[in-house]
């Protein structure tokens, strides 16, 4: 939090909804009066302070990544208040809010490096472009030299500085994402599943990468994953949201010490009804041998009572 105890992002009562099938006279679904509306993001509210790394997780389609453009104001939601340093980013428009002057103070990494590359820039390019567009250099030596300064933060060889996106590999263009999201050392970094396009070995890298460059930039995180162990690793907090809704919030160790608690007690439950179902099945068979019952109609019994096995991830 800053000097007046404010947190550096609040996000109140947000709400993203889009338009599903039409009401129509015509045979064939319209645009023009929506039936129904998806939930994307149902009435969510959170705070981020300064410094603070906060993890966001759930399961496909919950609505993480929605929430994850919103804040960065990549669209435009249905209603709610999103404040980021004490000034209400939420009621700017999406398509504007690329001029705006808190845009440099408010980056994300997206999911896919590929994708998120212009295939027509070199990394070179990529990097700059930020600084030519919100910030005071249009060029020369001065952004060269910031360029190679970030290319050393985030581990890019200069050597490679004058490649295009097809010539890099993964972790490179990780890196070259990386690198132009810190290039005006913004204030919060959204991380939508940064490493999930990555082999695992690369993963480890950029993680460790990234943990470094909160050390010293100070930034805040936003850490939108799958991998909960990398959100125990890097955040000091845990959002869960299930259907659009945040669901659980906490301190990271007290969110996963609870979960393992869940599980260790689910799985003795299930070891206790499977030791029930073999010792009821054992006094079945009993009472059939003692009433005579002959070895094929006991074995028959067995194979058509026998329970199914349902595979589970561990």
């Amino acid at each position: 939090m800053n000097a007046r105890g404010e947190p550096l992002l609040v996000v109140d009562h947000l709400v993203k909804k889009y338009p599903v099938g039409a009401k129509s006279r015509l045979p064939w679904p319209t645009r023009a009066t929506p039936s129904s509306f998806l939930h994307a993001v149902d009435d969510v509210s959170l705070a981020i302070a300064r410094g603070e790394s906060v993890g966001l997780v759930g399961e496909s389609g919950c609505g993480k990544s929605t929430l994850a453009r919103l804040i960065a104001r990549l669209i435009d939601p249905t209603s709610g208040v999103v404040r980021f340093g004490g000034q209400d980013i939420g009621a700017a428009p999406a398509a504007t809010f690329a001029r705006h002057v808190l845009r440099g103070s408010l980056q994300i990494v997206f999911q896919d490096p590929t994708d998120s590359l212009n295939p027509r820039y070199t990394a070179v390019d990529t990097i700059g472009e930020p600084l030519r567009l919100l910030g005071s250099m249009t060029g020369g030596a001065a952004l060269d030299a910031r360029v190679g300064e970030l290319a050393d933060w985030v581990g890019l060889p200069r050597e490679l500085l004058t490649r295009f996106p097809h010539q890099l590999s993964g972790g490179q263009k990780a890196r070259v994402g990386i690198a132009r999201a810190i290039a005006l050392q913004p204030k919060l970094l959204i991380l939508d599943e940064p490493t999930a396009a990555l082999d695992v070995s690369v993963q480890a890298l950029i993680l460790n990468l990234l943990a470094d460059l909160r050390e010293r930039l100070g930034m805040s995180y936003l850490f939108v994953s799958h991998d909960l162990n990398v959100v125990r690793l890097l955040c000091h907090r845990v959002i869960v949201m299930y259907l659009g809704k945040v669901i659980e919030a906490g301190p990271s160790e007290a969110i996963f010490r609870v979960r393992a608690a869940d599980c260790r007690a689910s799985r003795r439950a299930r070891s206790i009804r499977r030791r029930r179902s073999a010792a009821s099945r054992a006094a079945a068979i009993r009472r059939m041998i003692a009433a005579g019952a002959s070895t094929r109609s006991c074995g028959q019994w067995i194979r058509r009572t026998k329970p199914r096995v349902t595979w589970r991830r561990a």
